[in-house]
């Protein structure tokens, strides 16, 4: 009997245009993520954002009036739900790019 690898579903909004890092790319990276955590059938969103607005959630969620790179809100959750949900991903992509030249990788190698 075959052994049926179940599917995660990839969540991606992209509030900012990058013609480097696509919709494919981040469900590609994403994928290759949670196959060597051996994760499967679960469900992450993952947001690409600008500083001003990754600023604003990270001072109402942290008391921090300022930008960052990545804010995570971990879930954890499967109850009545077909896939087991892992939570949110913010990602300023100015703020990674910056970062990015910053120690000389391109963005993608930031990713």
């Amino acid at each position: 009997m075959k052994n049926k690898t179940q599917k995660n579903r990839i969540l991606i909004n992209k509030e900012v245009y990058s013609k480097e890092i696509t919709k494919k790319f981040l469900k590609d990276i994403t994928e290759k993520i949670l196959s060597e955590l051996n994760l499967n059938n679960v469900e992450i969103s993952i947001t690409l954002t600008d500083n001003e607005r990754i600023r604003k959630i990270n001072k109402e969620w942290r008391g921090k009036d300022k930008p960052t790179d990545v804010l995570s809100f971990p879930q954890d959750e499967t109850i009545g739900y077909k896939y087991r949900l892992l939570g949110d991903v913010i990602i300023s992509l100015p703020y990674a790019k910056a970062q990015a030249e910053e120690i000389g990788f391109t963005l993608k190698e930031e990713f």
